[in-house]
């Protein structure tokens, strides 16, 4: 019996197009949501529209 037995592979890794489009996806996201002020501006109160119940009457 062998007192020593040895396993090499060559191996090798690398990131394929689907991870940078994910990447771009995630980018172009935080990019709109802080372009609509959702997350750099919380929307108040004081920006509301209030709109009148009574119209006034054209004779």
């Amino acid at each position: 019996m062998p007192t020593g037995l040895s396993i090499s592979a060559l191996v090798s890794a690398g990131f394929q197009l689907p991870f940078y489009l994910a990447i771009a996806a995630a980018a172009l996201c935080i990019a709109a949501r802080i372009y609509h002020g959702r997350v750099a501006k919380p929307l108040t109160a004081s920006s509301t529209v209030t709109i009148p119940t009574e119209t006034a009457a054209i004779s």
